[in-house]
């Protein structure tokens, strides 16, 4: 069988995907979109010709570089995903891709009430609705579709959820990991590519191909020292009453930077060591990341969650009444030492840049490297360019960083809002109103004709949890939307038509009668309620009711550690906090601003040049692995063949010569130019034929198995081959021998698993004092111990004797010969 990878790139250089093609599926990885517009509409021609090839889609991250075109190829290519496409990631990769997706959109004016929208906020919660999630080391069984296809996600140690593919058919197994980190950093544990022990993990040995990138590594030095000087740099610049600005992925690095910062206030409180500091966070789906990351703290490390628990049994991601969602305006009027995670989007970065980098108290904190080719923000870019030619490089690597100062005029396009009216409001509205008419009869149409059995879904793959489990699912809403599920009580429920005609001839047994069995939402810790049906009607108003936000304006604060002596009566009733409990509340997690209709304008973006004085300062805090590790890890698992994602030109060439002395053999892709590979081991479906299963000598060994020794002649099935629908898997029958004796080589091997406590009770049955000692030996006699090695070795030892051989032959019987 061959296969062959592809990294396809369009004419405008803004889109890109991996696509691994083998004999009977095609796996498109990680559609990807660094957010420019620049030939959007001719990218769908660019798409067109890959979606209409592909069965599987593989998310491996929750960033821009692993899903940012997913949303609008699912919108744009509708029929293919309902009825033909499957696509799978991890449920972190599912929840945060909404939210990165949804900002990169926002951005780019391709969602929004804006005169270019392309897409609702519904559109893209369908498309990541349509994905189905997968669990770390869950074996996904795909055999039943494409012959032999088996897809593994393993936890690749990047970003929350990230994952590292393994896909193996009867031939072949590729391991796809664009980003993976080998070490833990603060809330992720380290990738699945080691085991505890630091043994290559057995279940990715000997891969076919390994297809991963070069192109961005992490820092040598250890994470807990980059963090410690990230944390002495953000308190020197709070004692300095400045501000700190730190550009981050929102469905990447954001988690974990958060969890440093707050780890970093606690300790402050603790030591009483400066009062608090304002957390501010500007993005355009607000505070939707921390809500989704409560949600799912089992799929970060143990031990971070372990120990916010002793603390004060809050999760990491919960910073108290001091932390808010602001706009750049918003963030503008404040005053005195903040700390501010901006989403790393190009309007966000430059509004925010542009409304608080003209002081000089400003010190923008680069914790990742940015550069033009990488799609990062061409302000950043330029920022961390200045950073790096100004700081030596063994500074850099002893973590003897300062702050420099970057005082440049620097040209950010401005963006104005028109409001739309009249005759352009009301055109808007029809080719909105128009757009959403066609693409539910369209998704009507599409589910009519898809018409499959219950145990598949719509793209025709075998339901991944069962029955019960896809029920509970679909019960369960949406962890952000659960809040409005008072709104939607007033829905009736769909009826089901159902067929009452019974069959007067029928027997009583098949006399059916219409019944709807009650569902009971489910999820890993019990049964879900909603307490709010055990409270009186009359109590449900807006002034009682708790949102699942309002956390936040508890009277004791997260990092008190001494009872409050604050009036819990008067606090709760005084006016002014009890509104902004309310505004907070309303706005943490709501992007209902963003509807399409909610007063749409029209962008007016024009040059602007800036004069920017403020302070940079860059640290990778990137969870990469670094250019030693990647060169000893990988030749360790023995792959056959390495694959290093386009461009040639943007591998490390010191990394590329490490693998090539290791590797037997080390690809550099370009970008649309496929590499092909044929596979060495071939795979056949071998039958014993029935007079040769006669001749065989059956031997039992442990868990029910049975062994025998064959010699026979291996001749190819015509008939079942000329019958097969896939005539690619040949079959074959093993003969016996024409004329050659039937005569079995003398027994050379003993295969079996010895059980010492059955080979005790022999022992006994012989009259043999036989006793177990410490560390699983059996002690016969005092003479002879026998001691248990592994599942495959075990060792009689003793000095020669007749009771030594009575003891060794007691164990051969135990084991066949073969």
């Amino acid at each position: 069988m061959t296969y062959s990878f592809t990294c396809h790139l369009d004419e405008s250089k803004n889109h890109q995907c991996g696509i691994l093609a083998f004999e009977n599926v095609t796996i498109m990885m990680d559609p990807a979109w660094n957010g420019n517009t620049a030939g959007f509409e001719r990218a769908l021609e660019f798409w067109a010709q890959l979606v209409s090839q592909t069965d599987i889609i593989l998310l491996c991250h929750p960033t821009q570089e692993s899903l940012g075109a997913y949303a609008a190829l699912y919108m744009n290519f509708l029929p293919h995903f309902q009825t033909r496409i499957a696509v799978y990631a991890t449920l972190p990769v599912a929840n945060l891709g909404r939210v990165s997706t949804l900002d990169l959109y926002t951005s780019q004016g391709i969602t929004g009430p804006v005169a270019t929208n392309q897409l609702d906020l519904s559109d893209i919660d369908e498309a990541f609705d349509h994905v189905l999630t997968v669990k770390h080391s869950q074996i996904l069984d795909l055999k039943s579709k494409f012959e032999g296809l088996t897809l593994v996600a393993h936890n690749s140690g990047y970003a929350p959820g990230g994952s590292i593919f393994c896909i193996t058919t009867y031939s072949d197994k590729v391991i796809y990991a664009p980003r993976w980190n080998h070490t833990k950093d603060t809330i992720l544990n380290s990738a699945a590519v080691l085991d505890i022990t630091g043994k290559p993990s057995t279940s990715l040995m000997r891969p076919s191909t390994i297809i991963t990138s070069t192109t961005r590594l992490g820092s040598p030095l250890p994470y807990r020292r980059r963090a410690s000087k990230f944390k002495d740099l953000l308190r020197e610049v709070i004692s300095r009453n400045g501000t700190a600005l730190i550009p981050t992925q929102i469905g990447g690095k954001l988690l974990d930077l958060l969890a440093l910062v707050n780890d970093m206030v606690y300790e402050q409180r603790k030591y009483r060591n400066q009062s608090d500091i304002p957390i501010f966070l500007v993005s355009y789906s607000r505070g939707r990341t921390l809500t989704y990351a409560r949600s799912m703290l089992e799929w970060l490390s143990s031990s971070v969650v372990k120990i916010w628990e002793s603390r004060n049994n809050r999760s990491p991601f919960d910073l108290g009444p001091r932390f808010a969602i602001v706009t750049p305006e918003e963030l503008k009027k404040t005053s005195g030492p903040k700390i501010c995670f901006v989403s790393e989007v190009e309007k966000l970065i430059e509004d925010t840049i542009v409304a608080s980098g003209q002081s000089e108290k400003t010190t923008i904190f680069l914790t990742e490297p940015f550069s033009d080719t990488t799609g990062s923000s061409s302000l950043l870019a330029s920022m961390y360019s200045q950073w790096t030619k100004l700081t030596p490089t063994q500074d850099s690597r002893s973590l003897n960083i300062r702050p420099i100062a970057f005082k440049e005029t620097v040209s950010v396009p401005a963006c104005k809002l028109e409001t739309l009216k009249a005759q352009d409001l009301e055109a808007f509205e029809s080719k909105i109103r128009e757009r959403r008419d066609e693409h539910n009869e369209l998704l009507i149409r599409l589910r009519k004709e898809s018409g499959v059995d219950g145990g598949l879904d719509a793209s025709g793959v075998p339901d991944l949890h069962g029955d019960d489990d896809d029920d509970d699912d679909e019960d369960i809403p949406d962890f952000i939307t659960a809040t409005s599920r008072k709104a939607n009580a007033s829905v009736k429920p769909a009826e089901t038509p159902i067929d009452i005609f019974i069959n007067s001839e029928a027997s009583a047994k098949h006399k059916m009668f219409p019944f709807h069995p009650t569902k009971v939402k489910r999820d890993d810790y019990g049964d879900v309620v909603d307490f709010s049906q055990f409270v009186p009607k009359d109590q449900l108003n807006e002034s009682e009711k708790r949102s699942s936000t309002e956390v936040y304006d508890e009277d004791e604060d997260p990092y008190e550690l001494e009872p409050s002596s604050k009036s819990t009566k008067k606090r709760r009733g005084d006016n002014s906090v009890k509104g902004n409990s309310n505004r907070k509340a309303e706005n943490f997690d709501d992007v209902s601003y963003l509807e399409t209709l909610n007063k749409p304008s029209r962008r007016i973006v024009t040059a602007s040049n800036v004069a920017l004085k403020c302070s940079v300062v860059a640290i990778d805090l990137s969870s990469l692995v670094d250019q030693r590790s990647m060169s000893v890890i990988w030749p360790s698992l023995k792959p056959r063949n390495v694959l290093l994602l386009a461009p040639k030109a943007a591998q490390s060439t010191v990394t590329v010569d490490a693998l090539i002395g290791k590797v037997s053999e080390v690809t550099c892709l370009e970008f649309n130019s496929p590499a092909s590979f044929e596979t060495v081991i071939k795979s056949l479906d071998v039958s014993v034929d029935p007079e040769l299963d006669q001749l065989l000598k059956w031997q039992s060994i442990s868990d029910g198995y049975t062994i025998a020794h064959v010699v026979g002649r291996l001749v190819r099935d015509n008939a079942a081959h000329g019958d097969s629908k896939q005539p690619h898997h040949d079959k074959w029958v093993l003969r016996p021998l024409l004329n050659g004796p039937r005569l079995y080589p003398k027994v050379s091997l003993a295969i079996g698993d010895v059980k010492l406590a059955e080979l005790k009770r022999r022992l006994l049955q012989k009259n043999h004092i036989a006793e177990f000692k410490g560390e699983g030996s059996l002690v016969i006699d005092g003479k002879v111990v026998v001691r248990k090695i592994s599942d495959g070795e075990t060792v009689v030892d003793g000095a020669p004797s007749q009771i030594f051989y009575e003891v060794k032959a007691a164990v051969a019987e135990m084991l066949a010969k073969v």
